[in-house]
């Protein structure tokens, strides 16, 4: 008995990293099986556990000033951008609604705000710090392995899409979709070259090359260019040299120019430019609100009206209806709700980070940085940052870099 007292003391004071470990595991691999609302659970999931650290977090340690002004003005503005957005006419049992398709969206931002923020303020250990990233590896390595044997028709989960691709496995993941699974996995490679896990790193490298995810292994590229790059292949001790280095990214390179091959007639845009370009039209098109015709271009249509008001306003043909529920682009659809001010507040918090984190000398750091330039390459070909297993992992990466304990900011 008294082991477990100990024990339960010990948890108690590590709440804050069990939730966060669990957390972790619970928006990467939780799912029902044969079920087609694997997203919603990874959404739940994630909203969930977000919630629950922010307000423990509150509650045991309060939260101290966050570094960064930009993402708390951009927080600031959203109501703003709401306030000053076209007025939808909507009745509902003979009572007007007002935007009703913001406040969950508003919600989410005030929650992941807050679970960024408790994470940026929370007093971890260097130990605790590794921990996390190991984790975050490791969980992402299963993924991959899961993704290969996919691959090969090895799969008793997940419902088979074969109307995606011919003649082999549907290579998604735990999350249900090539697409989405592979930028997960694809942002932890840089955290594998930190604990200079060679394996696992070739391990997720296969994963999202099998994935056919043109802008995973695309960011994948990009970020592992930053990672090396920025030191300039410089040796380290016990790291690989410059030749070894040179091999991996090689590999990477002719893997992903492979796929691309004949560049124009191969990439799959599957129509995102076209919508991308009547998304970024509509910022500044006219709209009829009331007796008047208006623009919104500073402080766009509100926040969640994506989803609603261009559906509305590009509904596609009888035999062919728009599909785009997301931009698949996080920036365009930023632009569209929050117009050229929110646009320009969300950019100027990367820059922010950049500026004021990036340390090429420090491994640990660059890790990070790396997993972020991954995850924020995806975001401009796809929509990672609602989906539940990206934004949590998103959201931890970018609290611990806002965290003094991996590091004094510039």
């Amino acid at each position: 008995m008294t082991g477990l007292r100990d024990l339960g003391k010990q948890l108690r004071g590590k709440l804050y990293e069990v939730l966060l470990c669990l957390g972790l595991a619970a928006t990467a691999f939780m799912f029902i099986p044969g079920s087609n609302e694997i997203l919603e659970i990874k959404y739940t999931m994630a909203v969930l556990f977000a919630t629950a650290l922010g307000a423990i977090e509150l509650h045991k340690n309060g939260i101290k000033p966050f570094a960064n002004p930009w993402l708390p003005a951009l927080i600031a503005f959203i109501p703003i951008s709401l306030y000053m957005a076209p007025d939808p006419v909507f009745h509902f049992a003979g009572i007007r609604v007002h935007y009703f398709w913001s406040w969950e969206p508003f919600a989410l931002a005030l929650i992941f705000m807050l679970f960024i923020a408790s994470v940026a303020s929370h007093p971890f250990s260097s130990d605790d710090v590794n921990i996390i990233m190991k984790l975050l590896m490791i969980f992402a390595s299963f993924s991959a392995g899961y993704m290969i044997l996919q691959f090969f028709f090895a799969d008793q989960f997940m419902i088979p899409l074969e109307k995606y691709i011919y003649g082999r496995g549907q290579v998604a993941g735990f999350v249900g979709n090539p697409t989405l699974a592979s930028p997960y996995v694809a942002m932890m490679v840089p955290i594998a070259y930190y604990y200079r896990s060679w394996w696992l790193a070739a391990l997720m490298v296969i994963a999202v090359i099998l994935s056919d995810s043109q802008m995973a292994y695309g960011a994948l590229l990009v970020s592992c260019i930053f990672y090396f790059g920025s030191k300039a292949f410089k040796y380290e001790k016990g790291s690989p040299n410059r030749k070894t280095l040179y091999v991996l990214t090689f590999i990477i390179l002719i893997s992903s120019v492979g796929m691309l091959y004949g560049f124009k007639d191969h990439i799959h845009d599957n129509e995102r430019f076209k919508m991308w370009k009547l998304a970024l039209k509509d910022v500044n098109a006219e709209i009829t609100d009331g007796q008047l015709k208006k623009k919104y271009p500073y402080t766009g249509r509100g926040i969640g009206s994506f989803r609603y008001a261009f559906h509305s306003e590009h509904p596609g043909e009888d035999n062919t209806p728009n599909g785009f529920w997301q931009a698949h682009n996080e920036y365009v659809q930023t632009a569209y709700n929050l117009g050229g001010v929110g646009i320009i507040i969300f950019f100027a918090s990367i820059v922010w980070l950049f500026l004021k984190r990036f340390q090429y000398h420090d491994r640990r750091i660059r890790a990070l940085m790396a997993s972020f330039v991954c995850i924020a390459t995806n975001a401009a070909g796809t929509f990672v940052w609602q989906v539940g297993t990206t934004m949590f992992a998103t959201a931890v990466i970018v609290g611990l870099l806002h965290n003094r304990t991996i590091g004094e900011f510039r």
